[in-house]
């Protein structure tokens, strides 16, 4: 117990408009069962998305 993993993930945040990668950090609390650690989400910025790239190719 007291192991730490880190999520990231692609989500668009409300109030926004484009993709951003969130990082969350979690704790597992008994075995195999793991926890959120509280104020540990963290907006990363902008995710680079290939189907935008390819988008404004073909325009």
């Amino acid at each position: 117990m007291g192991n730490r993993k880190r999520e990231v993930f692609i989500e668009i945040p409300k109030g926004k408009r484009k993709k951003h990668l969130i990082e969350i950090w979690y704790e597992e609390i008994a075995p195999g069962v793991w926890q959120k650690i509280p104020g540990s989400e963290k907006d990363l910025g902008l995710a680079k998305d290939e189907d935008d790239k390819d988008n404004k190719t073909k325009k």
